[in-house]
């Protein structure tokens, strides 16, 4: 458990270090959209007191399809969701791919970027992320194609920083 200190609220202890947070799943067969349950915590503290993410995505390719995975974000308790960022897309040909990027609640973004929100088709393009606030709680949405394979571990590890 990391070190903490007490927030001025006196409810809520904000973490000194950092936390690791795990999104896995095993790819689902041809033509679905798939959600992974959200997170609210990391390394015991709620999300809303860590301001970067630092995300690593480790996919599995040779999937005989494509696959895509969104990170979403809800910015009030899990009623909306929004997609925040798009890994690349993992095809037929990748073998593993690991992908990485940050999210900062104090970066912003350098425009106006259509996105989708629950499990509605993704819309960012492949590769794209949003900046500023990442929300209360994560989740991922996959989507493949048809022609994908099953049962592929894939994971997505989260390294939250206060």
């Amino acid at each position: 458990m990391p070190v903490q200190i007490q927030l001025s609220n006196g409810t809520d202890t904000k973490p000194i270090i950092g936390a690791v947070g795990n999104l896995n799943f095993t790819n689902a067969s041809s033509a679905t959209t798939s959600i992974v349950t959200d997170i609210t915590t990391i390394g015991g503290n709620k999300i809303s007191l860590y301001n970067s993410l630092w995300i690593v995505g480790v996919f599995q390719g040779g999937l005989g399809g494509t696959m895509d995975v969104i990170l979403q974000g809800s910015p009030d308790g899990g009623t909306t969701w929004v997609d925040i960022a798009r890994f690349i897309q993992i095809t037929t040909t990748n073998s593993t791919q690991v992908c990485q990027f940050t999210l900062s609640r104090s970066a912003e973004s350098s425009g106006v970027t259509a996105t989708a929100t629950g499990t509605n088709a993704p819309v960012m393009s492949a590769g794209t992320k949003l900046g500023g606030d990442f929300g209360d709680r994560l989740r991922l949405k996959v989507v493949t194609n048809s022609g994908v394979n099953t049962g592929k571990s894939q994971q997505v590890l989260i390294y939250a920083n206060p």
